[in-house]
């Protein structure tokens, strides 16, 4: 019986379990300490390898590297960990749009800018423009908002209370206090 030949991509992931300076990056092998691809088919690959790792080159590449404490990242490691950023960035943002909302705080105070100054300093987070907070997380908070509402009051009966007043502008506004009619005491707005 033939003996099954083990996948490239099997091989190189053994490469690099074995030899932590290397990566698989589109099919091939590179090497962080000395930025280089190293060229890799199925029968050469680990006499390819030890042969690149065995180069001056490498060598003082590799050490110079362990000494700094530093390696190349290649460019899967630097996409992998901008996503990682946007997401936190992303996340900050919500959560300080939803605090200055909740504690009745206008979005606008962010152009002050010894107070984006101070965030930044103590939050180590770029603090984004009022708009992109009003636009963006305040849309999406409202939208969080009223699925909650939708979901709680589902299809209870309920109790509505308009008010309509005029602001100083000579704006119309209007006010909707909604309670569901169960008997219990509403939680919704309570945080």
């Amino acid at each position: 019986m033939a003996r099954r030949k083990r996948p490239l991509v099997e091989l190189l992931r053994q490469q690099t379990a074995k030899h932590g300076f290397l990566s698989i990056e589109g099919g091939t092998l590179f090497c962080t300490s000395c930025a280089q691809n190293i060229n890799s088919d199925r029968e050469h690959l680990s006499s390819r390898v030890a042969s690149h790792i065995s180069t001056q080159s490498h060598i003082e590449n590799h050490k110079k590297r362990l000494v700094e404490g530093s390696s190349l990242q290649t460019l899967n490691q630097v996409f992998h960990s901008s996503e990682i950023t946007i997401s936190e960035q992303k996340h900050f943002c919500r959560e300080l749009t939803a605090a200055l909302i909740s504690a009745n705080i206008p979005i606008n105070k962010l152009g002050s800018p010894i107070l984006a100054q101070f965030l930044k300093k103590w939050t180590g987070q770029s603090i984004p423009s009022c708009n992109t907070l009003r636009y963006k997380e305040a849309a999406y908070l409202f939208d969080e908002t009223l699925e909650t509402i939708r979901a709680t009051v589902a299809s209870n009966n309920i109790c509505m209370i308009l008010d309509e007043t005029t602001d100083r502008c000579e704006r119309y506004q209007v006010n909707v206090l909604i309670s569901v009619l169960n008997g219990a005491r509403s939680t919704l707005g309570a945080k």
